[in-house]
């Protein structure tokens, strides 16, 4: 990774400027527990807050309204929002807008909307941007309209990216060395994903000259989870390096880019920046970095074990309440009586066979 082998002066260059966004607030998968959630925020808040960099976390509120685990859950938005960061409608769950029909989706947004005005009426403060799952925007020109309609009716503003490094991809894999206490492994799996970060940043920023023709603020779209606030330092000294400053969304979008038309229709959700390209847009995406293929055959093996390596987590972890309590008591007495049963039961025959 030449990144780490630059001197970095900051005079002679041109200051560039990014906005960095989270997607799947409270915690994109898997889930794990909740005070694993809570313990991944506030270590992410505590970076952004340490360097001063402004985001913005877009919600689904399907991993916010989770049976007794509600009021924590929604404690977590509270946090990003008493520390000074943004809230963003990414639906209830996550679904994509493209498989399912206009009024489905209405019903999605409102929902995926409920906790997160709550927590920002609060403090005085209202949702603004919303942000598709998967970056659907509408597979015919009808399906289209109708989305950007209904934003403009409701006062939404869109809020795609420019820029995203499939960190989920590596994320599992991170997570699985992680909880194998696999310290080696947990680093290589972290100079592989801000390697490939590099890679995609640099090459956005080619497809930003070819495209616009200027330099831009870019939006960069990754995830709360754990290989990002583990490492989000080491995340941010690479924009750093590549000499970015931290800008908030909405000033990003301020620029005058992002004011121009997306007539981008189809099934596949894509950067802003090859939403813009009418002009050779399969030939630039084709050149766009690929994840590395030892980290995809990682990933796969990881999706297999997932339930294993993650279940010790997952019980310790979990909000027991004294339902659930009593719940094992009555199941744990009545596994004994059952066993206790078939002992007598047993004792008996051998009893009759004597």
């Amino acid at each position: 990774m030449f990144l780490f082998c630059l001197l970095v002066f900051t005079s002679g260059f041109s200051q560039k400027q990014i906005a960095l966004t989270f997607d799947d607030l409270p915690m994109a998968s898997p889930r794990i527990s909740l005070q694993h959630t809570i313990n991944i925020n506030q270590k992410l808040l505590s970076t952004l807050k340490k360097e001063h960099v402004p985001a913005i976390g877009f919600v689904n509120e399907s991993m916010v309204e989770m049976n007794d685990e509600t009021a924590e859950r929604v404690d977590i938005l509270r946090l990003w929002v008493n520390q000074g960061f943004e809230l963003g409608n990414h639906t209830y769950s996550h679904v994509d807008y493209n498989t399912i029909p206009f009024n489905a989706f209405v019903e999605e947004f409102k929902k995926g909307e409920l906790y997160t005005k709550k927590v920002l009426q609060e403090k005085n403060k209202k949702i603004k941007y919303f942000r598709p799952a998967f970056l659907s925007t509408g597979s015919t020109l009808e399906k289209k309209q109708k989305l950007e309609n209904f934003l403009q009716d409701n006062g939404y503003i869109m809020a795609l990216s420019t820029i995203e490094s499939s960190d989920f991809t590596f994320n599992l894999v991170y997570l699985q060395a992680k909880f194998g206490q696999d310290s080696s492994k947990m680093k290589k799996v972290v100079k592989d994903y801000l390697d490939f970060t590099e890679k995609r940043l640099v090459y956005f920023e080619s497809v930003t000259e070819e495209v616009v023709g200027t330099a831009i603020p870019q939006i960069l779209l990754v995830h709360v989870n754990d290989i990002n606030a583990d490492n989000l330092d080491k995340l941010l000294q690479l924009l750093k390096a590549h000499h970015y400053e931290f800008i908030s969304l909405g000033e990003a979008l301020e620029d005058p880019v992002y004011r121009q038309k997306d007539t981008y229709i189809n099934k596949r959700g894509i950067s802003w920046l090859h939403r813009w390209n009418v002009k050779n847009r399969k030939a630039l995406m084709k050149q766009e970095p690929g994840i590395p293929a030892e980290i995809k055959a990682q990933n796969q093996v990881a999706r297999r074990n997932q339930f294993f390596f993650l279940l010790k987590s997952r019980i310790l972890g979990y909000h027991y309440t004294a339902f659930h309590i009593t719940l094992f008591i009555f199941a744990a007495l009545l596994l004994t009586g059952i066993i206790y049963l078939l002992a007598v039961r047993r004792k008996r025959k051998n009893y009759q066979y004597q």
